[in-house]
């Protein structure tokens, strides 16, 4: 079987691919270790790496210089002609769906209390292009609620928005009512290079947030839960009650 490598020398250099000395092609033929220069082997995005990977074990013709970025972009490599396409396949939809690693954007939100049916809350987070949902309520012996779901980047960068514009980050918690025996509400933001919590109590309504201290500040915190409420509940029916027709 022939046997390809690629090794990254640093996150964004090159990468040298090797034939193994002694394995044997699909034709049977021994296959002698032949080097490719990292100059000839730039370690480019990892969908395009494998993409060149899939080239590579469907046939057993000498390892060709790996093409431009511009030049696979344009080809359509099956991934069944890989021996590995189902992992290569699973690749692609993350790569797809899934943000760089290196974003710190961060939101988490939790509103609950402590009652007659013990610990009843609702919290959601969005953090590395994952979405996680919990609602958990023991009226009638209902069971813990769990939803999660990729979500892509375009939909990632909306949510973005929607926190960017409401300047949630330049508000602080310090007049706003405190959590009581009602309950109390979390929200959690990493956007950029800025981090930030608040905690508060529960808010009915806008006549709650006119009586505060703060009712500027926690005017902005108001529309900004009942914006990612709204997002939230959106995104669970489009993935889970929407049933596809055929």
């Amino acid at each position: 079987m022939l046997q390809v490598m690629c090794t990254p020398t640093g996150k964004s250099g090159p990468a040298t691919v090797w034939r193994r000395r002694g394995s044997v092609s699909a034709s049977g033929k021994s296959v002698v270790a032949e080097h490719v220069p990292p100059a000839r082997v730039p370690w480019g995005p990892p969908l395009l790496v494998d993409r060149y990977l899939a080239q590579v074990l469907s046939t057993d013709q000498n390892l060709a210089p790996y093409p431009d970025a511009a030049q696979l972009e344009h080809q359509s490599v099956p991934l069944s002609h890989s021996r590995s396409g189902k992992a290569l396949s699973t690749r692609k939809k993350q790569l797809e769906t899934m943000p760089a690693k290196t974003d710190p954007f961060y939101v988490r939100y939790y509103s609950g209390h402590m009652g007659r049916y013990g610990h009843e809350f609702l919290e959601f987070e969005f953090s590395e292009g994952r979405l996680r949902y919990a609602n958990n309520s023991n009226y009638r012996n209902d069971s813990l609620i769990r939803k999660e779901m990729w979500l892509s980047p375009l939909t990632i960068s909306e949510l973005k928005r929607i926190v960017a514009e409401s300047e949630i980050i330049k508000e602080d918690d310090h007049n706003w009512p405190k959590k009581n025996v009602v309950g109390k509400q979390e929200l959690e933001v990493r956007l950029s290079d800025t981090h930030i919590s608040f905690e508060t109590a529960k808010i009915g309504s806008l006549v709650d947030v006119q009586g505060s201290d703060d009712p500027e500040g926690l005017r902005v915190f108001y529309y900004l839960i009942q914006d990612l409420r709204i997002f939230v509940f959106s995104l669970i029916s489009a993935h889970f009650k929407i049933k596809p027709t055929h």
